[in-house]
């Protein structure tokens, strides 16, 4: 039963109000008006659901959070960032027989790859950094996955781009779902893959992953969760444990409880800022967008 003077002040007074007109009062009413309220928090602020990018940017910086999410400011992509994508979509290019020739594969991301950085302010020295890693990582994730087989992948040729196997999942109290697109499912060993790249060796899973990886294998019960580390040097799995999956749903959902909590403490969007500090000084930060913008909502 729910403690009904408490639950009282998880709604908003329109909610409370509605729940005063009623001739009798259920749980079922009060957690219907608790749900709205939250329901509600999200709606002003222009969110729709969460993923895994959102908790790992709410654990990490609110600030940073608060501006891409609620005030909708976005960077150019960073090379590191952008080799991912490229060394994955190539790999993914050669074992699903789109293009079978490798140093193809590896001469098509390094056009996506100074295409998409053409226009970013990265530094030099940073993209040939990242360019440099590409044909390496590709060549050893191919060696690597081809093994596997096919995984369950669409390639749409027009917009040049895979579909991918798409989750959505209700984190325990959230108004809103959980959303993520998974990299790669393979069907008859019931086994999620996710490409990671990095520039240097990873030892275990990182905190981000292990909450990813227990969102994905909680949307599909049955599947094993495993990680595949590509780094300039090698690849390395990494296999999810029960424990580990259990742990990272338990903390995915304290940071989207908690990010649900804040939203709920101000009537109106922007006044979010006023109960943030912002820490210009974390590499989170840097981006110069982020700066001048930051700038202009807290004046500092």
């Amino acid at each position: 039963m729910l403690n009904r003077i408490g639950s009282r002040w998880e709604m908003d007074i329109e909610e409370r109000m509605k729940l005063d007109q009623l001739d009798t009062i259920t749980d079922e009413a009060i957690a219907g008006a608790i749900y709205r309220t939250k329901l509600k928090a999200w709606k002003r602020a222009g969110i729709d659901h969460i993923s895994p990018s959102h908790l790992e940017t709410a654990s990490t910086s609110f600030a940073k959070w608060y501006m891409h999410y609620i005030k909708k400011i976005d960077t150019d992509t960073n090379p590191a960032l952008e080799r991912g994508k490229q060394v994955e979509h190539a790999i993914f290019l050669n074992i699903m027989g789109i293009v079978k020739d490798v140093d193809e594969c590896v001469r098509i991301a390094k056009e996506r790859f100074s295409d998409k950085l053409m226009l970013g302010p990265s530094k030099l020295a940073s993209i040939a950094k990242e360019s440099a890693n590409l044909e390496p990582m590709i060549k050893s994730g191919i060696e690597f996955l081809k093994p596997y087989g096919m995984p369950k992948l669409q390639y749409a040729a027009t917009a040049e781009k895979f579909i991918q196997p798409s989750i959505k999942y209700k984190l325990d109290q959230l108004a809103v779902n959980c959303v993520g697109n998974m990299d790669a499912v393979y069907e008859p060993d019931k086994k999620i893959v996710d490409v990671k790249t990095s520039a240097k060796s990873v030892n275990g899973l990182l905190r981000s992953w292990r909450r990813q990886g227990a969102i994905y294998a909680s949307a599909n019960p049955g599947y094993s969760m495993e990680f595949v580390v590509i780094t300039p040097k090698g690849v390395t799995s990494i296999k999810q444990t029960d424990e580990e999956i259990k742990d990272g749903l338990n903390e995915a959902t304290l940071i989207a409880q908690t990010v649900q909590r804040w939203l709920l403490l101000k009537e109106q969007p922007h006044q979010l800022a006023e109960i943030i500090i912002p820490d210009f000084s974390s590499f989170k930060m840097q981006d110069p967008e982020y700066q001048a913008a930051g700038h202009e909502i807290w004046g500092f």
